[in-house]
């Protein structure tokens, strides 16, 4: 895993465009695009993308399965953050602070394997970071012929480790990279945790915390 997975995909951009935005996310090859309301996020638009990916992206040829995209536009124009939870798209149409400070558009990418974005049968050897670092190339790729401003990717928490993996095989993707708690366990447990909370927190906070834990 210490490697891209894959080359960089040939994506070549057309001039920018002056079409609705739901045409040129459509126009997208791959792409499958519904627009529905932004409930969270008065001022946006919000479209639900399946993105078709390989299950094994050094063999694009071979099976695919589709990946869920939630994109709150704010405008062409604006920054863009790449958003990963790491796990099920649970972000959806809630704006992350990142996209909120930069009154920016936000592509929330569902990790493989999770939620809706699962191959079919049991493919457990292709769900690794290499292989979801290009997933979120792939997309970025793709989605900077609409959304050609910055972009920034972030998350919290496994969706942070997912964030910096991305930043570490496509360091050219992003601007930058806003990671929240991204924590990189070494085992179940990992006693590296006991000797952090020795030296975090006033010592009453500390035994609070450690009542809760047993």
């Amino acid at each position: 895993e210490g490697e891209p997975v894959d080359a960089a995909p040939v994506v070549t951009c057309g001039p920018p465009s002056d079409a609705d935005v739901a045409v040129q996310l459509a126009a997208l090859p791959g792409v499958t695009v519904v627009e529905a309301p932004a409930a969270h996020a008065p001022g946006y638009r919000y479209f639900r993308l399946q993105w078709t990916q390989p299950v094994d992206h050094a063999h694009p040829d071979g099976a695919t399965f589709t990946q869920q995209v939630s994109l709150l536009h704010r405008d062409l124009a604006r920054p863009t953050i790449a958003f990963t939870t790491g796990y099920e798209d649970y972000q959806r149409d809630y704006l992350s602070e990142p996209a909120a400070l930069v009154d920016g558009n936000q592509a929330s990418i569902e990790h493989r394997f999770f939620g809706a974005s699962r191959p079919a049968g049991a493919a457990w050897d292709f769900l690794t970071v290499a292989q979801q670092a290009a997933d979120q190339h792939a997309i970025i790729a793709g989605l900077r012929c609409v959304y050609r401003g910055p972009w920034v990717s972030s998350g919290g928490s496994k969706g942070g480790m997912t964030a910096i993996y991305h930043r570490r095989f496509y360091p050219d993707d992003v601007a930058g990279t806003l990671a929240y708690v991204a924590p990189l366990s070494f085992a179940i447990p990992d006693h590296r945790y006991d000797a952090f909370l020795d030296g975090v927190m006033p010592a009453a906070c500390r035994d609070a915390v450690r009542a809760v834990a047993t």
